[in-house]
């Protein structure tokens, strides 16, 4: 995706933003004995559980918890996920909000298939190889971006109130994102290279970006297809002579909106 600068990447940059925040999936399942594992079982039982949405198992045989937040007495208020943040925080209530992630955590992994091909274990690290497979979804954040975007431009007059109304939203409106995830055609396979630490007897694997983005499908691809950006681009154009009329003080006012909900 080219880089670009000015009003006209405000819009696209406030969605990525918030899709990279918002992407939260959960579920639970069977537990596996909390035993010791070789490099190899420790990967094949966190697939699995990933497949299966397990993510008490997931975290336990992955490096996904990264720390959590208390109050002033000491009870947890929220905790940090490298994937899957949203539904794993305390005292989370599984009400309409939790089932639309998770029908979109479905969607997500539906097609996922794997295979490890070697494991090379020095110590207390070893690296494993691997080919994981799904559906090619590059395109979904950027299609959901087209359909905002022409949301706020079709809007008129309006078009402030739909477009942040939009992006208000996007926490709560993963069934639309679903739609265009099941939309999306053609498999990609991807051969990572997964690092395992073992730590207190227990090996774990870490979550790099390109780990993430292997079992993700290329959902969080940084470029779009050809198709879709040239679209974007379009809209992007649009999208900068509108702001010439609503005034330049909108495009301000975005951004202190953005910086608010993450304060």
């Amino acid at each position: 995706m080219k880089k670009k600068t000015g009003k006209r990447t405000r819009i696209r940059w406030t969605v990525l933003l918030l899709l990279s925040i918002c992407l939260t999936l959960g579920a639970c399942s069977a537990k596996k004995a909390d035993t010791e594992t070789s490099p190899q079982d420790t990967a094949k039982y966190a697939m699995e559980a990933l497949k299966q949405l397990d993510l008490e198992t997931w975290n336990r045989y992955t490096d996904n918890y990264v720390s959590t937040e208390k109050n002033w007495l000491g009870i947890p208020v929220s905790r940090e996920y490298r994937v899957f943040n949203e539904l794993l925080q305390p005292g989370l209530w599984k009400g309409k909000r939790y089932q639309s992630n998770y029908r979109f955590a479905q969607g997500l992994v539906k097609h996922l298939t794997w295979k490890i091909e070697a494991v090379r274990e020095n110590g207390e690290s070893a690296e494993i190889d691997m080919v994981i497979s799904n559906r090619d979804m590059k395109d979904v954040t950027g299609n959901y971006l087209i359909y905002v975007m022409e949301e706020m431009l079709d809007g008129g007059g309006t078009g402030i109130k739909a477009m942040l109304k939009n992006l208000a939203d996007l926490d709560y409106d993963k069934e639309r994102m679903l739609s265009f995830l099941e939309e999306a055609d053609g498999v990609i396979s991807v051969r990572v290279t997964v690092t395992a630490v073992k730590k207190n007897g227990k090996w774990r694997l870490h979550l790099s970006e390109s780990f993430i983005n292997a079992f993700f499908g290329n959902f969080m691809a940084d470029q779009f297809s050809p198709e879709v950006e040239k679209r974007l681009e379009e809209l992007e154009g649009e999208y900068e002579r509108k702001i010439e009329q609503w005034g330049d003080e909108f495009g301000d006012n975005v951004e202190k909106w953005a910086e608010r909900m993450f304060e």
